[in-house]
């Protein structure tokens, strides 16, 4: 896939109207955007949690039907058998009479008796072994029957079935109408309301990615992770608010899609702008699912995206929006597809292969350039060593970025600050003075934005709180970010 920055783009309108309507405002999107096409007797907006209410019901009833079919498909199949059976019984009894009639018909017994007497038993038994599995498969169908006091009524269930299918049809249907009606309403205000251009595939793209990490949170209960088979669908998302890694990306799809569909025609897209949902695994050792969008109308340019690890596990919130500007290369590092034309390392090699930023790491965020970060090697000799990395954009804010220890309850010491040095971040320090405890990592880190938007820094080693480009007394005690880790040799 060919590289894109997208990281100097100012994404706040586009985040802050897709939480403004996310899925728990869409009352708000009604009001503003398109009339919701699904409404109550009372001409009010259909609740997105009673048509899912209707719709799982509808589901565990069409499989009630489903499995009713099937024990009452074992009534027409106590006919079969007993058919079966009795041709058993009667080739069985021709064998047999032929058998002893050439044991008791002595004109028969010429010199090929012998021959003959050993291929009716052969014969006799093999038919015999037939008859006994056709006996017994007649004695189990008749045991079912009867203890499950079953009475010919196929033909009322297969009714009953195919009614249930036609009810869940008609809500899946329902649900599609709203999901479409969602990405084409959003989409279309927000080009009224100028957040961005109608022919913005990346702004689009952005849209349905904010709007999916802030709507829909990351079920921990559920059994299984990420690309899992039984995953629940994007009507399942859209009604729970709860999803795994397939369903964020099948969710994301789904929306990116729909307008394509409705609108390709209006604004000369191509028909074949669509996104990609993608399965692999990620460095976390599980199976995963993301997307990839394309950039551009000629579908030249796909960007990779992954908006399950850019939302949150217990609020509505875009926790980590790196996962949308990373670059391909920088994405590739923490995600493997399965149709791996992406890159030839092998599973083994992705897993173990170290990595001084982690996938957990909010490098991105903060527009670090994953990999300009050096050194590169995970696990540094006790050494005087330099530490250097770029922003991914020249534009990008300024901010505070410093080197430190990390022990491994996570207390940080021997903090030193980055220098800037031609659009590069640029320190180094003595390793020989590292702590000896061998759970100590080298860490980079950045402090997180006060309340007023200022950067404080509290320097444990001479309790001042450092203010970028200035020094204050102690404020506050400051929480980090870590961006970037090493291990130190022994």
């Amino acid at each position: 896939m060919e590289q894109i920055c997208l990281v100097c783009r100012d994404y706040s309108a586009i985040d802050k109207f897709a939480k403004r309507f996310n899925l728990q405002n869409l009352g708000k999107l009604s009001e503003l955007g398109d009339k919701c096409p699904l409404l109550t007797t009372e001409g009010k907006m259909l609740d997105i949690t009673v048509l899912y209410a209707e719709y799982k019901s509808a589901k565990e009833q069409h499989e009630i039907d489903r499995e009713l079919m099937r024990i009452c498909s074992k009534i027409e199949t106590q006919e079969g058998c007993s058919q079966q059976l009795k041709q058993a019984e009667e080739t069985y009894q021709e064998a047999y009479d032929a058998y002893f009639g050439l044991l008791q018909t002595p004109e028969n017994l010429d010199s090929d008796a012998e021959a003959k007497t050993e291929a009716l038993q052969k014969r006799l038994k093999r038919l015999g072994e037939e008859y006994e599995n056709a006996n017994n498969q007649y004695l189990q169908v008749k045991s079912f029957i009867e203890t499950n006091k079953l009475t010919n009524v196929f033909g009322q269930q297969e009714a009953k079935f195919k009614e249930s299918t036609a009810r869940v049809e008609e809500l899946g249907r329902q649900f599609q109408t709203m999901l479409e009606w969602i990405a084409q309403s959003l989409w279309k205000l927000a080009v009224k309301e100028h957040i961005f251009h109608f022919n913005d595939h990346v702004g689009r793209a952005r849209l349905f990615f904010t709007w999916v990490a802030t709507s829909i949170i990351f079920d921990n209960d559920v059994k299984g992770q990420g690309d899992r088979e039984d995953f629940r669908g994007p009507y399942d998302s859209l009604g729970t608010g709860r999803e795994v890694c397939r369903g964020f990306a099948e969710l994301f799809k789904e929306l990116f899609d729909a307008v394509t569909k409705a609108f390709c025609g209006d604004y000369h897209w191509n028909p074949d702008l669509k996104a990609k949902l993608i399965s692999g695994v990620s460095r976390r050792d599980v199976r995963h699912a993301w997307n990839a969008f394309p950039c551009n109308n000629g579908l030249t340019t796909w960007k990779l995206i992954d908006s399950c690890w850019a939302g949150g596990t217990k609020e509505h919130i875009l926790r980590e929006p790196g996962w949308f500007v990373q670059s391909n290369d920088e994405f590739l590092l923490t995600h493997l597809p399965e149709s791996n034309d992406q890159s030839a390392i092998t599973i083994e090699a992705f897993k173990n292969r170290p990595l001084v930023v982690p996938e957990y790491s909010c490098a991105s965020r903060f527009m670090i350039n994953i990999l300009s970060v050096k050194p590169q090697d995970a696990t540094l000799k006790r050494d005087v060593c330099v530490f250097e990395f770029s922003l991914c954009c020249p534009a990008a804010p300024k901010r505070q970025f410093f080197i430190a220890f990390k022990s491994g309850s996570g207390s940080v010491t021997e903090i030193t600050p980055f220098a800037e040095e031609n659009l590069r971040w640029i320190t180094k320090i003595n390793l020989k003075n590292a702590p000896k405890d061998p759970s100590c990592k080298v860490v980079i880190i950045t402090p997180v934005f006060d309340t007023e938007g200022t950067v404080p820094f509290y320097d444990h080693k001479e309790r001042e709180v450092y203010v970028w480009g200035t020094k204050n007394k102690l404020i506050i005690d400051t929480r980090f970010e870590f961006l970037a880790e090493w291990s130190i040799a022994k």
